[in-house]
This record gives structure tokens, C-alpha cells and sequence, in this order.
């Protein structure tokens, strides 16, 4: 019982640590005049043991599927296990090194069902070396159990649950590592609106803007459609 007692103490200690810290965010968000742009939102940075511990792998082999997946959530704070608001970003970022395997990075968010997730295909262009990943998150697809939807949803942006990655498993080994997850923005970006005139560090009346244009359907992964 004496050896557990350090343990459960630092344990303590970290949570009301990442409880101060998520106040301290919440309040400065809240009296924050310039809401503008941002060129990047950090997401995760797996730079510790700890950021690594909060990951949950699973696979569904148990009920015949091919899947093995990782996901990676904001640790619990006192009072609530906070979401991420993705909405004024163009991009979920992603600095990873991959093999030559087919993944998948998935977003959950607050819904009414548990298995829907927001897919989208990691294209690595040289499998075996750091490379940063740019998906724009309105390219990401509804999922659930495995399917893509024929009634597609809007994935909730300011809801981000989770960021999690799977793999079709295939035969032989299968190696993804990661360095950081971000929400970014690039100097013509601001969210879904396209900047104009960009300059160097552009602010909330900095520029002139529109909408960027709507490409159509978005891609879909190759898998199963939903019946």
C-alpha cells in the first residue's frame, strides 16, 4: 500500500494541474478581444510518457473485422474532459512517420451515436520518413462501424472529441509514430474563408476575404458502403 500511495499522489497532483491549466485557458478564451486568426491550435504533442499513456488501442478482430485503431483524447480536468474548437482552421495537421500501409486518421465529436466517426485517408508520400500531414477537415468523411454513410453529416468542429488512427490489418508488421497533432491554418486561410490579400501575420480586420469555393463531393476512402 506505501508503494502505491507516491503514485496515486502524482496522479493527483497532474490532474489539478491540468485542472488549473484548463481554467486559466477557459477564462483568457473568454476575456480574449481579438478572436481572429491564428495560424496554428496545438492538439497533442507526444513528447512525454504521460501524453502517451492517454492513448486506447483496440482492434475489432473479435467480431471479424480487419481493423486495428489508436485513439487519443484531452486528459480529464476537474471539471469536465475538455473538446477542442477546430472551427477557425483550415486543416487538421499531423507530423508522423509511416509505413506503407494504408491509414486512416478518425475524428470523433459529441453526437448522438458512439460510432460515428470522420474518416480520411493518410497519404504518406515517404513511408519510413517525418512528413506533416494536411487534411482540410471539411474533406472528412461519416463513418460508422466500418461504413461510409450515404446520409453525410457535418462533422461538429468545435466539438472535437477525439483524433485517433487505424490500419486495414494486412500481413506483416505495421509501424505509425507521431511527433504532434495541430489545427492549422496556412497565410491564405482562415477557416474555410480564402484570404485575398494575405500578409505576414493577419488579424481579424487585417484582410479581405470570401468563402472558399465548394469542390464538389469530398473524396471518399475506398472501404464499405453503408446498405
Amino acid at each position: 500500500m506505501s508503494g502505491s500511495a507516491p503514485r496515486l499522489s502524482n496522479a493527483f497532483t497532474k490532474y489539478l494541474a491540468r485542472s488549473a491549466t484548463y481554467v486559466r485557458d477557459e477564462l483568457a478564451a473568454a476575456v480574449r478581444i481579438d478572436s481572429g486568426w491564428r495560424k496554428e491550435m496545438p492538439m497533442f504533442q507526444f513528447d512525454s510518457v504521460e501524453w502517451l499513456e492517454n492513448f486506447v488501442v483496440g482492434s475489432d478482430a473479435d467480431i471479424g473485422g480487419m481493423n486495428v485503431a489508436a485513439d487519443v483524447e484531452r486528459p480529464l480536468t476537474l471539471f469536465s474532459r475538455p473538446r477542442f474548437d477546430t472551427s477557425n482552421f483550415r486543416y487538421l495537421a499531423v507530423r508522423a512517420k509511416g509505413d506503407r500501409h494504408q491509414w486512416f486518421v478518425n475524428l470523433q465529436c459529441d453526437s448522438l451515436y458512439e460510432s460515428f466517426l470522420w474518416q480520411h485517408r493518410m497519404n504518406f508520400r515517404t513511408p519510413g520518413e517525418w512528413e506533416t500531414i494536411m487534411i482540410p477537415f471539411r474533406d472528412f468523411i461519416l463513418t460508422s462501424n466500418g461504413y461510409v454513410q450515404r446520409r453525410q453529416l457535418a462533422l461538429e468542429r468545435d466539438q472535437v472529441r477525439t483524433v485517433g488512427f487505424s490500419v486495414v490489418r494486412q500481413v506483416g508488421d505495421f509501424s505509425l509514430e507521431l511527433d504532434w497533432i495541430k489545427a492549422v491554418n496556412t497565410l491564405e486561410t482562415y477557416g474555410d474563408v480564402d484570404i485575398l490579400q494575405p500578409v505576414d501575420e493577419p488579424t481579424s480586420g487585417d484582410f479581405r476575404a470570401r468563402r472558399a469555393p465548394d469542390t464538389g463531393s469530398p473524396r471518399r476512402p475506398k472501404g464499405r458502403t453503408a446498405p
